[in-house]
């Protein structure tokens, strides 16, 4: 598995070569999170993350993005089905320009032997010197690497297209690919690390993106 993410890093780093005219750019992206999910319908997270500029301009090097601070509370519908309100803060390093997000998300997770299939919905508003507006929707695919067991480790395959649009701007599309591996440390404990990639705003100005991300994630039940 762990030579797999390499060659999929490998892979997505190369693809800049084949951009000559494109921008191309590398970013760290870690994230830690809290889920407390009792023997109730309701579901709340909270989460931190930062995001970090690692690769621009055929040279690499170390540039803080933004810090998040996150909360989302979900209502479970069904066993397979969730509805969750968020909201994000992000303090944007250097510009200043911060930005207020509020998210509407709906969720359903088919469950399988060999593979989860998992499809996502999410419409977001986000406030910054200019408002805008996003509406996603992904596929996932988790597939479990070993049997059941407290340790459980699975990677999670997805594409997500992305929408954008707003009062005084053009409308952007994006499309996102991902593959995250994710092992139980111990109970209620959970590591990730993955790639992901991002083709943004490929009908105006295309440019292209590619994550090392990394999360630890916590959970009371």
């Amino acid at each position: 598995m762990i030579r797999f993410l390499t060659i999929l890093v490998f892979v997505i780093l190369k693809i800049q070569a084949s951009f000559a005219q494109e921008a191309f750019r590398g970013l760290a992206e870690h994230a830690l999170s809290l889920k407390l999910e009792q023997d109730s319908v309701w579901v709340h997270e909270f989460g931190i993350s930062n995001r970090n500029l690692i690769y621009r301009n055929q040279r690499f090097g170390v540039q803080a993005e933004f810090l998040e601070l996150s909360h989302a509370t979900g209502r479970k519908l069904s066993s397979r089905s969730l509805l969750e309100l968020g909201l994000r803060y992000r303090f944007e390093n250097g510009s200043g320009n911060n930005e207020v997000r509020l998210s509407q998300q709906f969720t359903y997770t088919k469950p399988g032997k060999n593979v989860e299939i998992e499809h996502r919905f999410r419409f977001s508003q986000r406030f910054q010197e200019q408002t805008s507006f996003r509406a996603r929707y992904r596929f996932a695919a988790i597939l479990p690497l070993r049997e059941p067991s407290i340790n459980k480790m699975n990677v999670k395959l997805t594409a997500e297209a992305v929408w954008e649009f707003g009062k005084d701007q053009l409308a952007s599309y994006d499309q996102r690919y991902s593959a995250v591996f994710d092992y139980t440390i111990v109970e209620n404990m959970d590591i990730n690390f993955g790639v992901e990639y991002r083709w943004r705003d490929f009908t105006q100005s295309p440019y292209h993106q590619a994550f090392l991300l990394t999360g630890l994630e916590f959970s009371l039940n």
